[in-house]
């Protein structure tokens, strides 16, 4: 009786046992959950859309920030082609192409030597392709050697230093009179050797 009653208890000791264990478990297993879920949640939040993470930050692990829109400055160290081109970034490198595919004289000069302030989108190798006309080659190759690299337009590219930074934007040259408006360009019946019509002196009503 008294080994039956042994054996019964020991039972129970082992089923309480894996009960607690599996209340452990679960309780675990619960919280990683929300410790996952906080972090989507804080990714999604940083991540949203309208807003801009500093290239900076990303630069550091270019992978993870696919997909997400960048801003902030870089400096220019080679230029591979018209819409290619090296960027240095808090002093890690970053290949930054554009976007589109314009004649010559809509471009931007981008030079070694400036510092840009732009907005770009950071974009996975394969979506090179997904860009508007055709990549010169070298500039191909050097994107698919990345993890990730950064898109950006025209508009969004912004010289704030170095060579180019001090250039008028089309059509604000102050130099450059406005139609119409040539201080040395009398406007037409404005000669004042002209009397207008009914205002000569010797005339009279």
């Amino acid at each position: 009786m008294y080994k039956s009653l042994i054996v019964q208890v020991t039972l129970l000791g082992l089923v309480l046992g894996c009960n607690r264990g599996q209340e452990a478990q679960q309780a675990e297993e619960a919280s990683g959950s929300s410790q996952v879920m906080a972090q989507g949640a804080e990714g999604q939040a940083e991540n949203a859309p309208g807003t801009e993470v500093d290239v900076a930050r990303a630069v550091v692990t270019p992978i993870d920030y696919v997909g997400v829109a960048v801003k902030g400055t870089g400096t220019v160290t080679e230029v591979v082609s018209d819409r290619g081109f090296w960027l240095e970034v808090d002093g890690k490198r970053l290949f930054a192409v554009v976007r589109e595919d314009v004649p010559r004289p809509e471009m931007i000069e981008i030079r070694p030597g400036q510092t840009l302030q732009f907005t770009g989108l950071m974009l996975s190798p394969g979506a090179k392709d997904d860009l508007a006309g055709s990549l010169e080659q070298k500039t191909k190759n050097i994107i698919g050697g990345q993890p990730a690299f950064v898109a950006m337009h025209w508009r969004d590219i912004q010289i704030i230093q170095g060579p180019g930074s001090h250039m008028p934007m089309r059509g604000t040259d102050p130099n450059m009179p406005m139609h119409g408006t040539d201080p040395n360009t009398q406007m037409q019946g404005a000669d004042p050797n002209t009397q207008m019509q009914g205002t000569d002196p010797n005339t009279q009503y």
